[in-house]
């Protein structure tokens, strides 16, 4: 019998450990959400060269390795017997001890008699004990809560930008293709727009264009007779 609650005390142990694991993983990946989306965000108002996106990829990689190792290290947590009992016990004031005093008579060698009473009568007080009580609802709670809150944060300005925020997250998480920003930069106007020029003369081009400071300018110029050709204008200095 004493053996027997043995193995169910470290049968709790593993459940104690695994609700921890829990938390930890859903608070793990609602950091790791939330930093993606404030990275994201400033992607699009900051435009990121290569050298920011890999240090944005490092951090988000560090959090994962982080949080995989706070679950790890729940997960592996090893419980004594006698822990695990006293755990239970001042989750259940009911057993009044009873619990620990078994396994410990239990495990007894000196042949007392009074022990082995004890043992022989066990412990019926312990099967009226619903483990699950033990469970930290409330901590459970906030933590699916804050990913809940995280991810709404994630899907959202899909919602207001479109492709802009597609575009800004796979540049985070993928630091080392070519994509570009989607701008929110546009351009309002080009002079003298649509004009018919002799072939090989210079011409001037006059551009408007409506963004933040520090957002990169592009041009893309189809003559009739050539193929399309971007030209980097460089980044907005002034104001909006």
């Amino acid at each position: 019998m004493a053996m027997l609650m043995q193995s169910e005390m470290e049968n709790v142990g593993k459940t104690l450990s695994g609700w921890q694991a829990q938390i930890r993983l859903v608070a793990g990946i609602g950091v790791i959400v939330l930093c993606l989306w404030i990275l994201g965000i400033s992607d699009i108002f900051v435009q990121f060269g290569r050298a920011a996106r890999v240090a944005s990829w490092l951090v988000l990689l560090g959090l994962a390795g982080l949080a995989g190792w706070v679950v790890n290290r729940a997960l592996s947590r090893t419980w004594t017997v006698l822990g695990v009992a006293a755990t239970v016990e001042k989750a259940f004031p009911q057993l009044d001890n009873h619990l620990i005093n078994y396994i410990q008579f239990g495990a007894a060698t000196d042949g007392d008699v009074f022990k082995k009473a004890y043992v022989k009568h066990g412990v019926p007080e312990w099967r009226q004990v619903d483990v699950g009580q033990m469970r930290n609802r409330k901590a459970h709670l906030i933590a699916n809560v804050a990913l809940a809150v995280a991810l709404v944060l994630l899907a959202a300005p899909a919602a207001l930008t479109g492709r802009t925020w597609v575009v800004s997250l796979w540049r985070i998480l993928n630091p080392f293709s070519n994509t570009p920003p989607v701008s929110l930069t546009t351009i309002v106007k080009v002079e003298p727009g649509d004009a018919e020029l002799l072939q090989g003369n210079p011409v001037d081009l006059v551009c408007t264009v409506n963004g933040r400071k520090g957002h990169q300018v592009w041009l893309d110029v189809k003559p009739a007779d050539n193929d399309r050709t971007t030209y980097t204008l460089g980044r907005i200095t002034g104001a909006d």
